[in-house]
């Protein structure tokens, strides 16, 4: 039996982004494409006065969601067409 390619290519891995502090870990994930839900849950819990995470922490984490997108982006206008 043959099965005919797919013209979908399979779903990209999730981002997991941790951040270890104070002793603690936190471990977010999401799916590609909902990196600015992730990014307003970060705002969300840096402004909560009961989460240990502060600014700082959700700026860095921020940055690894950007910086995983950047690379994904480089590495699809480089792959050929």
């Amino acid at each position: 039996m043959h099965n005919p390619p797919h013209d979908t290519p399979p779903d990209p891995a999730p981002h997991e982004l941790v951040l270890l502090k104070d002793g603690q870990r936190f471990v977010f994930r999401c799916a590609v494409g909902r990196e600015r839900e992730l990014l307003a849950h970060l705002r969300t819990l840096a402004a909560d006065p009961e989460v240990e995470l502060d600014a700082f922490d959700a700026a860095v984490l921020s940055q690894q969601v950007v910086r995983r997108l950047s690379d994904r982006l480089t590495r699809h206008a480089q792959a050929p067409p």
